[in-house]
């Protein structure tokens, strides 16, 4: 029976998610290079290294065709990783198939050529909205949020946490404001914190409300 000699590997029976997924070594020790995937690979490695100039690219293909798989691997290649057995095991499957991708990956880790992969979420109907999630969440992944200043949304978040500290007479008119606007900052702050453009307008009207007009800086 060929079941007796034959055994499927349940780890390939599940699609890969990016944003779940990223960093799995375990991941990147089931890979199975192709020439065609090297070849793929190496344009992207090439141009990392400088020794091309498309810099930019999109990578389209059907379902299950191993698209965020590659895009695994590639993150794997140029972020930040130790020299350990999945390391060494990738590098010496890659040789078998391309002696020069092999060579490039080396040259990516002497001259520590890093990049931050920010995962896009499909799930937000707004690209700046979604862009700004991927990013802070990359940041927070690779420890470098100190480095990065406050986004407008941090402001206004800011300055919510500063009005619930604000004297009972001005809480007062922040009160208001929220019953004649419909707009709950407990709520609102949820939202910012989730950088919604919506949320922004909304704090943008609070703001005015509780200013007698005066229009919002977030530089000031």
């Amino acid at each position: 029976m060929y079941s007796d000699s034959i055994k499927i590997n349940k780890n390939f029976q599940s699609s890969i998610n990016l944003e779940f997924d990223l960093n799995n070594e375990k991941k990147v020790e089931e890979y199975i290079p192709t020439t065609d995937i090297c070849d793929v690979l190496k344009k992207y490695v090439n141009a990392a290294l400088g020794y091309s100039n498309d810099r930019a690219t999109i990578l389209a293909g059907p379902y299950g065709k191993g698209k965020s798989f590659l895009l695994l691997i590639l993150s794997f290649i140029l972020g930040k990783k130790e020299k350990d057995e999945t390391y060494r095991i990738f590098l010496k499957r890659v040789g078998k198939v391309d002696t020069e991708l092999s060579e490039r990956i080396k040259e990516i880790d002497k001259k520590r050529i890093r990049l931050l992969p920010v995962i896009i979420n499909s799930n937000y109907s707004d690209l700046n909205q979604a862009f700004m999630l991927g990013l802070n969440d990359a940041l927070e992944r690779e420890n470098l949020k100190d480095i990065v200043p406050e986004t407008v949304y941090e402001v206004c978040v800011n300055l919510i946490d500063k009005w619930e500290k604000e004297p009972r007479q001005r809480r007062v008119v922040l009160r208001e404001c929220e019953e004649k606007y419909g707009i709950k900052l407990s709520s609102l702050r949820r939202e910012l914190l989730d950088f919604s453009p919506s949320a922004y307008e909304k704090f943008k009207t609070i703001y005015n409300c509780t200013t007698s007009g005066l229009e919002f800086n977030p530089l000031i």
